[in-house]
């Protein structure tokens, strides 16, 4: 018993020495990094506060002048947001990264709690795997950029990781409070944006082809009640403007494609600085406003065939690279895909090792429902961001294996 409780004290022990450190000095370098753009390269408030309205919404419901309904955006953020105007407008950037961080602090103890089921029987490359993974994952350039910019993404990979954590313990323990948390966080997370409801279909897919019927049962019921969820977001988020109405999907994979179109057009890989697509959208949107969201979305894959499957085939590389630039889209897909390499050649060697994994393929069935979502709708770099990040973790164990080989040739 007092083995137990010992090991116990130390295994607590090590989750808020590893939480802490990887916590405090991602912070350090956020806002060293944000101190370092305010005051000597003297970057504007509007670059750490722009965003996709979110904030203007949140400004709407903190003064009473407005709904954040129709709005073709989820409630969640502008909610959260809205504590920022408790404070006068110079802290507004502060107070929205430390927002940002406080959901770093639970991804980081998600995170934790994930990937210290992989290496639990051994102790010493336990602690030293898990310290370097987790300072991988949060200190990749993609989730600082997303932390440092006012972008919807770590609140997303909040959700994943909240998500992947207490469905999988719903699976092993088969404990109803895991059920209760897991349907919470899923329909929480269709209010900041409705791209994590493939996931349960995925898994449904998954535990089908491996004849796990009463755990496909399970994520049968999960999606029967997503079904509610995405339902009751595209009624609150639908928008209406000059008598038309159009959900977040349309704007998703429909205007998405006038802009792999445009972007071969113009052979210039940068999302912004195109209005074409723009237009596209509004005559597209204008031309349909009579027709239900089956037949206006059918209609637009008989008008654009051609590019609505080039927008599919490209989606991939997109995902992992599409930026502001072209310029920056090499060097993110360059970075990226080294990170992919790298992260493919961890999870090989783990399975090997025969560590964990069905828990691996639980986490990589999940990202798969992630990622194939925005194939289907809007591949773009800040969208990868939680599957970069997660992957970060398996690309560091074959960095931490490479360079432990390394030292060990050299003795």
């Amino acid at each position: 018993m007092n083995l137990k409780d010992n090991s116990k004290k130390i295994n607590l022990s090590k989750f808020f020495k590893i939480v802490c450190i990887v916590f405090a000095i991602q912070t350090f370098i956020v806002f060293s990094v944000f101190i370092v753009m305010k005051f000597i390269f003297k970057v504007d408030d509007d670059f750490f506060l722009a965003d996709d309205g979110y904030l203007y919404l949140s400004s709407l419901l903190y003064y009473g002048k407005g709904t954040i309904s129709g709005n073709v955006r989820g409630p969640f953020i502008p909610i959260i947001y809205s504590v920022i105007y408790l404070f006068p407008d110079f802290l507004f950037p502060v107070i929205r990264l430390l927002i940002v961080q406080l959901f770093t602090f639970g991804n980081i103890i998600f995170a934790y709690l994930i990937f210290n089921r992989i290496f639990k029987d051994n102790e010493e490359i336990n602690s030293k795997f898990l310290y370097y993974g987790l300072l991988f994952f949060f200190l990749n350039p993609l989730y600082l950029y997303c932390t440092l910019k006012s972008t919807p993404e770590v609140y997303i990979t909040f959700f994943i990781l909240s998500i992947l954590f207490f469905t999988y313990k719903y699976i092993e323990c088969r404990k109803i409070i895991y059920l209760i948390f897991c349907v919470i966080f899923y329909g929480l997370s269709f209010y900041v944006k409705p791209v994590l409801i493939l996931i349960p279909i995925s898994l449904l897919i998954y535990y089908l082809l491996r004849k796990k019927f009463n755990l496909a049962l399970f994520l049968l019921l999960v999606n029967l009640i997503n079904t509610f969820s995405f339902y009751s977001f595209v009624k609150f988020t639908e928008s209406k403007f000059e008598d038309t109405s159009f959900a977040q999907v349309d704007y998703a994979y429909v205007r998405y494609t006038y802009l792999v179109k445009n972007i071969f057009q113009y052979r210039n890989f940068n999302i912004c600085g195109f209005s074409d697509e723009r237009e596209q959208f509004n005559k597209f949107i204008l031309e349909n406003k009579n027709r239900g969201f089956f037949e206006r979305n059918y209609n637009f894959i008989k008008e654009e065939p051609v590019w609505f499957i080039v927008a599919r085939v490209f989606s991939p590389v997109l995902f992992f690279s599409l930026y502001t630039t072209t310029e920056k889209s090499i060097f993110f897909l360059i970075l990226n895909t080294f990170i992919l390499i790298t992260a493919f050649l961890g999870i090989r060697c783990l399975k090997k090792d025969k560590r964990e994994i069905e828990l691996i393929n639980f986490i990589n069935v999940t990202l798969l429902g992630y990622f194939i979502l925005h194939i289907l709708t809007f591949s773009y770099l800040r969208y990868a961001m939680p599957v970069i990040s997660i992957f970060s973790v398996y690309s560091t164990y074959t960095l931490f294996n490479y360079f432990k080989s390394k030292s060990k040739a050299k003795l």
